[in-house]
């Protein structure tokens, strides 16, 4: 349970309907904890109240949300886990490294000093760097068959199809990626510790259906111990039988 845009979303982004398209193939569609289903509830039912009982312990929570999170997500594929493992570790790393060289660490140093017009080059690079990275791994899942199909028709050339499956989720991670790093670059939020960012990059809450948080508002919230008692259940669970209710009665006949 943490507060994104001034409010609790222990559940209520978890009453929307992934936007990334959904797996395409029975073998990956079976296995998936999409809500609303039967698995995905068990799993909740498993993972809220041993969340619920480690909050106030982080150095328990923190391991146990990542391993349900992971979990979560290599459900629907495990090869996926992959690529969002690689994006967390690039973008932590850029994240690293753009924070340690950041020339405000380093007041001793003037604006015509070779270390800080060093820096301001090395940080710029692997700013963009790092946003080539993301985009172009967006890119290859959402456009290299749109395009390598395209230029077959028209070129009359037979370069054949991936048949790639975006990975769920893959949109909504990879931009929130960019914006910690920018964010980082910017000054704007400090550099994350590894655990909290890989929590704050796999939180599965909003991991497959967003929002976009940026790590300002959620990494805070993972400093210390947080108080089970002051979390409004009663409004996330009514969120949650209103999200079923319009899902499987309204949407669904629909």
């Amino acid at each position: 349970s943490l507060t994104i845009a001034g409010k609790t979303v222990t559940l209520r982004v978890l009453l929307r309907w992934t936007r990334d398209p959904p797996f395409s193939t029975p073998a990956t569609r079976t296995g998936a904890l999409i809500f609303p289903t039967v698995q995905f509830a068990l799993f909740f039912a498993v993972v809220l109240p041993l969340s619920w009982a480690l909050m106030p312990r982080q150095r328990l929570w923190r391991p146990f949300i990542l391993a349900a999170s992971y979990y979560f997500y290599l459900a629907a594929d495990w090869r996926y886990g992959f690529l969002l493992a690689g994006s967390t570790v690039v973008n932590q790393a850029a994240a690293t490294v753009i924070a340690r060289l950041d020339p405000e660490k380093h007041p001793e140093n003037s604006p015509t000093n070779p270390f800080e017009q060093r820096s301001g080059t090395i940080r710029r690079t692997v700013l963009i760097t790092a946003i080539v990275l993301d985009l172009g791994t967006l890119a290859v899942f959402k456009y290299l068959d749109f395009f390598s199909d395209s230029l077959s028709a028209s070129l009359g050339l037979s370069l054949g199809l991936l048949h790639l499956v975006l990975p769920i989720g893959v949109s909504f991670y990879t931009f929130q990626a960019i914006s910690y790093v920018v964010d980082v670059h910017r000054g704007r939020t400090p550099l994350a510790r590894p655990l909290d960012y890989a929590i704050y990059a796999s939180f599965f809450p909003h991991l497959v259906a967003g929002p976009i948080v940026r790590a300002s508002e959620f990494v805070p919230q993972l400093a210390g111990p947080r108080d089970p008692d002051r979390v409004p259940a009663a409004r996330a669970f009514g969120l949650i039988a209103g999200g079923l209710v319009k899902k499987m009665v309204v949407a669904d006949v629909i």
